[in-house]
């Protein structure tokens, strides 16, 4: 004979409103009545999530026995009035559009409290964490959020689960970034419970029943945040299960709001105009430190051009030094037809990105030449050009290395000296094209670019007049001793 274990449980103290999960390992049922006797609506499962909306005072005892165990203990209880809600998706068949192929909907019915438990899991959650969704001053942008995890194996071949942000306040689920609207930024462990719903999918195409998915889960979500940013240590619980998962994220937060200057040149604008939005594209673009030196390459330009910093580009400022402050932020644009709203911490990935604080021209900017061997070098060999519509002749001055070192216009004075800025090459056939690029030097100050493109046993030249962004064009001349040691004229 199995010994009877008696385990008194006391009836639940019920909060109405507030979540609770279904303990009882095999589901329980609920009834259209506060009744054992009453129809049975349907069994929900273990972990599922209910809203008790109203005791009813009928009191119920029940002798519970555990197979595993064979142990029995008795629950006391009382039958209460529930709300739940499940998740189904539509399958869109053939030309089909659906503006939200996933619906939640709302199920009411009796069960008995003994199997229920508040989702507040005391043994994960520290007294002194703070609940996410009570900061009522967290900075979170409308959008959607994800219900089921990327690595729940059962929804391999599906979309992931959203909705829209009900209230934006308090979302659903925790990103990546966060910060508060008011001044005061959080420090400290946060914490958020997740409970899903059991999903089931449609296929009106075949006209079959639902088809049942997979069960609720519950995870719980415990983050360390600096000064309003999720960094640092980052756990996942399963608390059905007792799996906990962890990592540690550590985020640069010394550069946030620091601010910077660059200044940027362009000799071109082009502006198209699309269905929904306007598109800009900046030809020629060259960056320079405050202090006229030459800047290879700036990153933040491009996320500048792709996001449509307005401000920036203006057919008034082609040709213009633009002295841009700016200054790093967690951010992501958001937005569609040329709307572009930077939303604050809610890049998935914590990425940095420059945002331009203001723009000013700078009406004397002069550019350093940068003191190298090749500006100084002796010239080894010239190339005479005519120019493609026969207006000019030119010639430019190579060192050994087979860089440009000056050029001259035939009826000029002197030559004025080319820097080298940026070269690359190319394999359009069988033979390599390379591209190498100068700034044109007249007293100190960069008055126009060159492009020299090598190509077989031709050589061509292409120049941008800097007051203007005129384009002119040269091809080499073979019949004027081009490579020879002495100038053309």
């Amino acid at each position: 004979m199995k010994t009877l274990r008696l385990l008194l449980l006391f009836a639940p103290l019920i909060s109405f409103g507030q979540e609770y999960y279904v303990s009882a390992k095999g589901g329980v049922n609920v009834r259209e009545a506060p009744d054992a006797k009453a129809k049975k609506i349907e069994t929900l499962l273990y972990g599922q999530k209910v809203t008790v909306e109203s005791e009813t005072g009928i009191k119920l005892t029940i002798n519970d026995f555990d197979q595993r165990s064979g142990d029995t203990k008795i629950i006391e209880g009382e039958w209460v009035k529930i709300e739940y809600a499940k998740t189904f998706y539509t399958i869109p068949g053939d030309g089909d559009i659906y503006s939200d192929p996933y619906e939640i909907k709302k199920y009411e019915g009796y069960i008995f409290n003994g199997f229920l438990k508040e989702a507040s899991f005391p043994q994960y959650i520290d007294e002194n964490y703070i609940d996410f969704n009570s900061m009522d001053n967290i900075y979170i942008p409308t959008g959607t959020v994800v219900y089921f995890n990327e690595d729940d194996k059962a929804y391999e071949g599906n979309p992931s689960i959203m909705e829209y942000f009900k209230d934006v306040e308090k979302p659903k689920s925790l990103t990546s970034c966060y910060k508060y609207k008011s001044g005061i930024l959080f420090s400290g462990i946060a914490y958020d419970i997740i409970l899903s719903d059991p999903f089931y999918e449609i296929n009106p195409i075949n006209y079959s029943p639902k088809k049942y998915k997979s069960g609720p889960k519950i995870d719980i979500y415990i983050a360390e945040f600096k000064n309003g940013v999720l960094t640092g240590k980052q756990k996942r619980i399963n608390p059905l299960e007792g799996i906990e998962t962890e990592k540690i994220k550590i985020i640069g937060l010394d550069q946030i709001g620091v601010e910077k200057e660059i200044v940027v040149k362009y000799s071109d604008l082009t502006i198209e105009f699309g269905d929904l939005q306007e598109y800009v594209y900046v030809n020629d673009v060259a960056f320079f430190d405050l202090d006229g030196n030459r800047i290879s390459d700036f990153p933040p330009f491009n996320f500048w051009v792709n996001n449509r910093e307005s401000f920036l580009f203006d057919m008034n400022n082609k040709n213009k030094f633009l002295k841009i402050k700016y200054f790093p932020e967690y951010i992501e644009p958001r937005g569609q037809y040329g709307i572009q709203d930077k939303i604050h911490f809610f890049d998935s990935d914590c990425n940095l990105y420059d945002i331009v604080k203001d723009v000013e021209v700078i009406e004397d900017f002069n550019v350093k030449v940068k003191s190298n061997k090749i500006a100084n070098t002796v010239a080894d060999h010239y190339i005479c050009f005519n120019g493609d519509d026969n207006s000019m002749v030119i010639w430019v001055s190579y060192s050994r290395e087979e860089k440009a070192l000056e050029v001259k216009y035939k009826g000029q004075d002197k030559a004025m000296q080319l820097v080298h800025t940026k070269g690359d090459s190319r394999f359009p056939g069988a033979y390599v094209v390379s591209d190498d690029y100068y700034i044109e030097m007249v007293d100190g100050k960069e008055n126009g670019q060159y492009r020299i493109t090598n190509s077989g046993i031709w050589v061509y030249v292409e120049y941008k007049r800097g007051t203007d962004g005129k384009i002119f064009r040269f091809t080499i001349d073979h019949n004027a001793n081009p490579y020879g040691d002495a100038p053309c004229f």
